[in-house]
């Protein structure tokens, strides 16, 4: 069954299997972070009485650097406060929007949410819903099963709001028109760089300063909470060595599996095929391998033949040779007719579900039983693997019984010949070692294992790897000391003053620009240098987007002048940007991009009432940012 089908009809009996696979996993796997709500954690901010905590954050900053890291962004690179503003700004307007949907009532039912998790392809394994692949990939993005079923019925429920908002908005013909000129619009551009970097040694604070600073943000300067691991580990190529090999275990072996190691009859064929398909019927193709078949009854040399006029494309180029197969490799009607020939006889015309075949037999081999001493290596190997797979899964089904029943790993270590490993202090959101694994953070942080003090039950790395675990340390999140984070706390007072400097200086020098001193003189002012564009378009290749967008919000200068303007760019640095001269060009926009052109529009207007209607209900709240 497809998974259109299983969208289609979710009463079906595969899609009640697979959703009842999805409440296994949460039954099993849900509670992992049931311990969010058991601790008391600081936070980060409240919004209308709901806190956001440290532990949100945390969780959210560190899967904004996986999605940086993943376009191959350098972290180093990035601005570290301005993406942590950021991702704070990102947890309360989705704690407001949330609030939102359930003030409007917006609900999503369980089943739809086991539909979207089953539709999901990066959930699939050969296009069917995986339960361990929808483990796997979760856990890599830092969710527990049911922290993301939280999350994806939240999507859906912000989803349809913003739907709704977006669906409001449209573009009149006025509208379009007026775009449809801006979008043809050149500028004119100059811009001044005043970077970041070099005002730092400029900036001076003051011990005081630092010490208020941290006592202001102290929870900014949180430790992580961490646990050190203990672990027992299994995997399925250590137990191939353990396997005792006897001649005797291989004999035995060997003639449990005698068929699977004789060989078959085969036979040799090859074919002239002419098809039947929407252009030719049964009876033109019939008509046509008949004057082929009497041209090889006429002496006609069958390999030419069928290179020059077969229709199957696999073998026309070989002379129509199939190569050596065993019985069943054929459809039933050609296969028949391959087995009732001779070598080098030839059938008549046999018709398939493909379309007319004439067969020629090349060859046919005997049978071949199996002999022992010339398989012996094959079957050692294959012996050694169903052996170590039985000794793997009894292995595994031991550790589980025992480490259920110890309140510690060294009964299950010693039973099974174990070392005990151990980790480092492991973070809810550790990329690196056992730790790495989907499912091991989520096990170790679980109520059951951290706050029970349990052994974990087996977690499945891969089908080859398996583990059992228990919390070794505990360290809950505090405050670092002023002493540790000093020099961290100097840097983002002495950050935040330099891009205050770049700031002011930039708006001086707009000041002058726009009181008539001269472009040259102003540059000269701070030892700057223009860059000039002339013509720029809004996307223009090369110029950076911040000063694109700056530089068409300014307004049309008057002749002989200059529009002037700033603006702050992502990395800290900021940009006087000035506009000279605005060119309008008078081509008609072709029906097609004009009909684009208003799809998009009505996206960005779409999006605008979203954004706007964002900005009211977070006017409206009562939000406090602690960090």
């Amino acid at each position: 069954m497809s998974i259109q089908s299983l969208r289609d009809n979710t009463q079906g009996i595969v899609a009640k299997i697979i959703v009842g696979a999805i409440i296994v996993v949460f039954a099993l796997f849900g509670m992992g972070s049931i311990t969010t709500y058991l601790a008391p954690v600081p936070k980060v901010a409240e919004v209308n009485g709901e806190e956001i905590t440290r532990q949100d954050f945390d969780i959210a900053l560190q899967r904004n650097r996986r999605n940086l890291q993943a376009q191959n962004i350098s972290l180093e690179s990035i601005d570290d406060g301005l993406v942590q503003q950021q991702v704070l700004d990102g947890l309360v307007a989705r704690e407001l929007m949330s609030q939102s949907v359930d003030d409007l009532g917006l609900y999503f039912s369980e089943g739809r949410i086991d539909r979207e998790i089953v539709d999901t392809e990066v959930f699939h394994i050969d296009g069917i819903f995986d339960a361990n692949q929808f483990q796997l990939v979760i856990g890599g993005a830092g969710f527990t099963p049911l922290g993301y079923r939280e999350e994806l019925s939240l999507d859906l429920r912000i989803r349809q709001l913003a739907t709704g908002v977006a669906a409001s908005d449209f573009v009149t013909e006025t509208e379009l028109q007026a775009a449809s000129r801006l979008t043809q619009q050149t500028r004119d551009i100059a811009y001044l760089l005043i970077e970041v970097e070099p005002l730092l040694d400029d900036v001076e604070v003051s011990e005081e300063e630092i010490r208020g600073y941290y006592d202001d943000n102290a929870i900014r300067f949180m430790s992580e909470e961490t646990v050190e691991i203990e672990y027992l580990e299994l995997r399925r190529n250590d137990f191939l060595e353990e396997v005792e090999v006897t001649e005797e275990a291989l004999q035995q072996f060997f003639e449990g599996a005698r068929d699977q190691y004789e060989k078959d009859e085969r036979r040799r064929a090859a074919h002239i095929l002419i098809l039947i398909d929407d252009t030719r019927t049964e009876d033109d193709a019939r008509e046509r391998i008949d004057a082929l078949y009497q041209e090889i009854l006429d002496g006609g040399n069958f390999a030419e033949i069928a290179e020059a006029h077969s229709e199957d494309p696999a073998s026309a180029s070989t002379g129509g040779d199939l190569g050596l197969q065993a019985r069943g490799s054929y459809v039933d009607a050609f296969e028949e007719a391959v087995y009732a020939l001779e070598v080098n006889e030839i059938s008549s015309p046999v018709l398939t579900e493909f379309g007319y075949h004439i067969i020629r037999l090349l060859d046919k081999k005997a049978p071949e039983p199996a002999v022992y001493e010339d398989l012996r290596d094959t079957i050692e190997r294959e012996y050694r693997r169903d052996e170590g797979e039985r000794l793997f899964v009894d292995a595994s089904s031991t550790l589980i019984e025992l480490a259920f029943e110890s309140p510690d790993l060294f009964e299950p270590a010693e039973a099974l010949s174990l070392a005990i490993q151990t980790t480092g202090p492991v973070g809810r959101n550790e990329t690196d070692g056992i730790a790495s694994f989907a499912g091991v953070v989520s096990a170790a942080f679980s109520t059951d294992v951290l706050l029970d003090g349990n052994n974990s039950d087996l977690i499945e790395i891969d089908p080859n790897h398996h583990i059992v675990l228990r919390v070794q340390e505990h360290s809950e999140p505090a405050v670092k000391t002023f002493k540790t984070i000093r020099e961290e706390a100097r840097g983002i007072l002495v950050d935040k003053r330099a891009r205050g400097l770049a700031l002011t200086r930039a708006d001086g020098l707009v000041q002058r620009l726009n009181k008539g001193d001269s472009a040259s003189s102003v540059a000269a002012a701070f030892n700057l240098s223009w860059t000039e564009t002339e013509k720029a378009a809004r996307n223009q290749l090369g110029l950076d987007p911040q000063i694109a967008t700056t530089a068409f919000q300014l307004p049309r200068p008057a002749i002989d002048s200059r529009s002037n303007g700033r603006v702050a760019l992502e990395n800290g640095d900021v940009a006087v940007v000035t506009v000279t001269k605005v060119l309008e060009l008078d081509e008609e926009i072709a029906a097609e991009e004009l009909q684009t052109l208003g799809r998009v529009l009505a996206v960005r207007g779409g999006n605008t009432s979203i954004a706007d209607y964002r900005q009211n209900i977070e006017t409206e709240a009562s939000v406090d940012r602690q960090y």
